[in-house]
């Protein structure tokens, strides 16, 4: 995980205007992971890292950034993990 990597405090998203506030993830993923994958899951967690329910998006290439809306119903302790569908990463 590029971004988010520990201690940034991002925006939520304005209902008036959601694009004021996008953030990028970006990701890469190690060598473990083949060219040309696209099955790269982006998930969030609101307990630091004890689960992570909420998918972000899926399909996504081993190398890529997503913009991202924050929901407004986050807190503090939110995480967010890139990993391919047959193994998961480090959190952030």
């Amino acid at each position: 995980m590029i971004s988010p990597n520990g201690g940034e405090q991002w925006e939520v998203r304005n209902p008036a205007d959601p694009t004021q506030t996008i953030h990028n993830i970006k990701w890469v993923s190690g060598s473990g992971v083949p060219n040309g994958t696209n099955d790269i899951v982006l998930k969030m967690s609101t307990n630091s890292g004890a689960s992570y329910d909420t998918t972000i998006a899926t399909g996504r290439d081993k190398t890529g950034l997503y913009p991202w809306s924050v929901p407004n119903n986050v807190g503090s302790q939110v995480r967010v993990k890139a990993y391919s569908f047959g193994s998961p990463t480090k959190n952030r």
